[in-house]
């Protein structure tokens, strides 16, 4: 991204802005303004990562939702005008603290806004209460991952063929798993979805389920909170004495729990 202020464009050569860190994203001049007022939506099927150990060639990984064929990333944009007075548009990726599946691969990850926070997201009149609650990590169970084509580094190939290079092993059966250790080599790094080594996220669990979690979801989005900030205030509504102990070493997680302690659940919220 091309911040406003740029003189020229000279300037920005050797900069990276391709990407905004979540934790300086209201301090740091370039993240600043884009965030109060020119957030947009960068629209995915999946994206691509590679192992940050090893030698290359490194073998990358796809990384897709479970449940849906496209989402977005969070982004930021701006216009910069040059000396002829022609604008340029470009924007920047929003990124956060890596979930359990991606920090395999990267530590990093980009920020996956819920489909209902979209409208919220690219609110350009909300000046006061920005969303800083929705620069969380997205949870690594409603996320898939497999081997890509080893081509796909290079810019120059492109096409559905990119996307599995796992064709065979699926077509006979075989199912991709994480190696034991991350010492192994990259051509036994065979991954497998994270929510399905789980045995409350398999498909029997996640159906009978279901309508539990539409009901957390339909209270979540009455009080513009996260399903998770709705759980933990339930858990802390039935005894006085229940206090939250943090398991996260994550501080966007963190603050997300501490938010959670803050709901206030009415009797009918809690009787649903």
């Amino acid at each position: 991204m091309v911040p406003f202020f740029t003189k020229d464009l000279k300037d920005t050569k050797g900069l990276s802005t391709i990407n905004a860190r979540s934790e300086t994203i209201t301090k740091a001049p370039t993240w600043r303004e884009p965030f109060k007022n020119r957030r947009c939506l960068v629209p995915v099927s999946s994206f691509y990562g590679w192992p940050k150990e090893g030698k290359p060639p490194k073998q990358p990984y796809a990384f897709e939702l479970a449940n849906a064929n496209s989402f977005a990333f969070a982004g930021l944009w701006d216009a910069w005008k040059d000396k002829d007075g022609l604008w340029l548009q470009s924007f920047a990726i929003v990124i956060t603290e890596a979930n359990e599946l991606i920090s395999r691969t990267h530590p990093r990850m980009p920020v996956i806004p819920a489909r209902r926070d979209y409208d919220r997201w690219l609110d350009r009149e909300e000046t006061e209460r920005l969303p800083l609650d929705l620069l969380r990590l997205y949870e690594s169970e409603e996320m898939e991952v497999y081997e890509a084509n080893p081509k796909v580094a290079n810019i120059r190939n492109n096409g559905p063929e990119m996307m599995r290079a796992a064709a065979t092993a699926a077509e006979d059966g075989r199912l991709p798993l994480w190696p034991a250790t991350p010492h192994e080599g990259a051509d036994k790094c065979l991954l497998h979805p994270f929510r399905n080594t789980v045995p409350r996220f398999s498909s029997d669990a996640r159906k009978a389920n279901q309508t539990l979690v539409d009901v957390i979801g339909s209270i979540a989005d009455e009080k513009r909170v996260t399903r998770a900030q709705i759980a933990l205030a339930w858990v802390l509504a039935q005894k006085p004495w229940i206090f939250p102990i943090p398991g996260t070493t994550k501080l966007l997680s963190l603050e997300e729990n501490l938010g959670g302690a803050a709901v206030a659940l009415t009797s009918k919220s809690l009787l649903k």
